[in-house]
């Protein structure tokens, strides 16, 4: 469900300026979310890609995506969301393990 998701990581990007010293497995678990997220978004990207092309190839039909690409894309947002804002001014010095 998109919108339980959605609401989910906005509730943990408000909470995200005020976190200070993650522990150094919170923040390969958000690295690694990350790059789990992106690597999605790029499978998904190139399979509506392709999709399209094939629609192209028969008579111009449409290409319906059912939301997958915009989901995806969303919680690669809010999620990129959530590191940036764990690297605030603030808190830059103490989430030293976010940035390595």
């Amino acid at each position: 469900e998109l919108h339980l998701v959605t609401n989910c990581l906005g509730a943990l990007v408000n909470m995200a300026p005020n976190a200070a010293q993650l522990h150094p497995a919170a923040a390969q678990q958000i690295t690694e979310l990350i790059a789990l997220l992106t690597r999605r978004f790029t499978r998904v990207l190139k399979t509506a890609a392709e999709a399209k092309q094939g629609a192209a190839a028969n008579d111009g039909e449409d290409y319906d995506e059912g939301g997958e690409l915009e989901m995806v894309s969303e919680v690669v947002r809010l999620s990129l969301q959530i590191a940036a804002a764990s690297l605030n001014d603030r808190a830059l010095a103490s989430n030293k393990h976010l940035i390595y």
